[in-house]
């Protein structure tokens, strides 16, 4: 089929049959982010698309990109079309000089700063720790400003919770129950638990919210600090209108931009979905990255590869109606911004070594607060 062929052909099953009885679209339109199409349609058109071009569409070209438009889509899947990888255009970029970036698993090991625990999973000591408390305490006092609370969350969560915030169906794949309650799994992020102590209940106002935990995922292939079984996350939760949701977010946004820069961070913030997603949820994936609802920090690590280690989600009302937390009679909006502090030492150190007194300024100026502390307790 010709890419003009296709184009026709696609506009027509999305004006006749995706979009019935509602105003028809161009092939220049935005199929999602102009809200004409949502997860569940996209699946209907990649089934269309494989039907009319008798070929599968790889998951690789599920993305924005690709499905921007009917014209885009014809562009890609037409005779002419090249099914190629579609890189998110980033919001923010830093660079550095990468070429001497260098993997710090090896000397925190030889240091000892670097011990498995009994459990197997990854602990930090001397400088590692040192630089974790000192991103916890940055992430931790953002939260401060902005009128959060703080709470440790329990390392463990009902299994009901999470069939209620909708993990085991998008993230079967990572959920650990606990051996010694069936009913019980290990928290695989903090933020669960915030929506669940307010499930079924009416704001008289909008909420900021602060929690930490210990998490653990099933990670397929895990690597220390890296991609851990068991990792530690802070999160800012918001609660409220889309315009609360968004306030919050955009002032984290730049917090984060902000120090970045002053750590002298290579890296972008970037449009994102989540990378845990089944084959079954491309269609989520592909509209979450449509509307933004995912940005990511990632930094680089040695190699050219990049790590994210941070994230800034807003998830529209899914959470006020799974959990049936209402704003004005009307479910609340939610949004939340997540660190994994251990990534972000392990991306600092890959960057910026063990010779403190070449760190940038905040940094070391962080330290010896953290010293200065320890030596008046």
């Amino acid at each position: 089929m010709t890419t003009e062929q296709l184009e026709r052909a696609v506009l027509a099953f999305v004006n006749d049959r995706l979009l019935r009885g509602t105003a028809p679209v161009t092939a220049n339109d935005r199929l999602f982010e102009d809200g004409h199409l949502d997860s569940l349609r996209v699946l209907e058109l990649i089934a269309f698309v494989e039907q009319a071009t008798r070929r599968n569409v790889p998951d690789r070209t599920v993305r924005l990109a690709t499905f921007r438009s009917v014209r885009a889509i014809a562009r890609a899947f037409g005779d002419a079309g090249r099914l190629a990888d579609a890189a998110p255009e980033p919001l923010y970029e830093y660079h550095t000089t990468p070429e001497r970036f260098a993997s710090p698993l090896d000397e925190l090991r030889r240091r000892g700063e670097l011990l498995d625990a009994p459990d197997g999973s990854p602990r930090l000591a001397g400088l590692g720790l040192r630089l974790f408390g000192f991103f916890d305490a940055a992430f931790s006092r953002w939260a401060r400003e902005l009128g959060a609370d703080d709470i440790a969350a329990p390392a463990s969560i009902p299994v009901a919770t999470l069939e209620r915030a909708g993990f085991l169906a998008s993230f079967p794949q990572l959920l650990l129950r606990r051996e010694d309650a069936e009913s019980q799994a290990h928290s695989p992020a903090a933020c669960y638990h915030r929506y669940a102590a307010l499930a079924d209940t009416a704001l008289d106002r909008p909420a900021v919210l602060g929690v930490h935990a210990r998490c653990r995922r099933a990670e397929s292939h895990p690597q220390p600090l890296e991609r851990a079984t068991e990792f530690t996350m802070r999160e800012v939760v918001v609660l409220g209108t889309h315009q609360d949701v968004e306030r919050v977010r955009h002032r984290l946004l730049r917090r984060v931009d902000r120090f970045v820069t002053a750590l002298a961070l290579d890296g972008a913030i970037e449009p994102a979905s989540d990378p845990f997603f089944t084959t079954a949820s491309a269609g989520k994936a592909l509209a979450q990255q449509a509307g933004e609802l995912k940005l990511e920090l990632r930094l680089s690590l040695e190699g050219g590869r990049r790590l994210a280690v941070a994230s800034f989600n807003r998830h529209h009302d899914y959470f006020g109606r799974s959990f049936g937390i209402s704003l004005h009679g009307a479910p609340a909006h939610s949004g939340c911004v997540a660190f994994g502090i251990e990534r972000w030492v392990l991306a600092y150190l890959t960057q910026h070594g063990f010779d403190e007194h070449a760190w940038p300024a905040p940094v070391r100026d962080g330290l010896e607060v953290q010293r200065a502390r320890a030596a008046l307790s």
